[in-house]
């Protein structure tokens, strides 16, 4: 038997330049040029990322009340990191005049607390999501995480063993755990959990790094 090869053109891959694909795409008409001709790499921008004030690039009402779309546009200046200085302070004003059921506010308002350095205080806008979202596995997980990273591991432990009760197949919340017991001198358990953690995601290499310093 002869082999008989694709029909279909071939051409340079737009994110790996050094590679040729075929084409598999059918197109009323081809592209013009030379599919195979070289192309540049692309280079990493070197313009610093935006700093200042977040402000809607269109006029529009951002949530159903007032109070919504004043949180809302007090988060978009802390996600990005865009404008801690002013952001955190706004929506902790906010959450404190407010007190919203939405967990994920607080969850925000916790993460630019820890990206400034305060953890603790972190902890304590954690919590607050976690009581509005008990059932979260994410929130938990973030929870258990800002416990440890408070130095609170007995309450991270408790936390943890929980996340894995209810996400057995969270490979990451494993590695957190593993992390916590293994600060808690319980080496047998942060291999077992690390091991499992393995066990859900193979590919995860700091949780085979921490099973194999155990």
């Amino acid at each position: 038997f002869r082999s008989i090869g694709c029909h279909m053109p071939k051409r340079r891959t737009d994110d790996g330049v050094h590679v040729v694909m075929t084409d598999h795409l059918i197109r009323a008409r081809q592209p013009a040029g030379n599919l195979l001709a070289d192309k540049p790499e692309l280079q990493e921008s070197n313009t610093p990322p935006y700093r200042g004030e977040v402000v809607p690039y269109y006029p529009l009402k951002l949530a159903p009340t007032e109070a919504e779309a004043a949180l809302n546009l007090a988060v978009a200046q802390v996600i990005e990191r865009s404008n801690l200085k002013e952001g955190v302070p706004r929506l902790e004003a906010l959450l404190e005049k407010h007190h919203p059921a939405r967990a994920d506010y607080y969850v925000d308002m916790a993460e630019a607390l820890s990206f400034t350095g305060q953890p603790a205080k972190a902890l304590t806008y954690l919590e607050q999501a976690a009581s509005r979202a008990p059932a979260s596995e994410i929130i938990l997980r973030k929870l258990g995480s800002g416990q440890m990273e408070a130095g609170h591991l007995a309450s991270a432990e408790l936390t943890l063993r929980r996340v894995t009760t209810m996400a057995p197949q969270d490979a990451g919340a494993w590695g957190i755990f593993g992390q916590v017991l293994f600060a808690e001198h319980k080496a047998a358990e942060a291999k077992a959990a690390f091991t499992k953690g393995v066990a859900a995601d193979p590919e995860l290499v700091d949780l085979q790094i921490g099973r194999a310093h155990v």
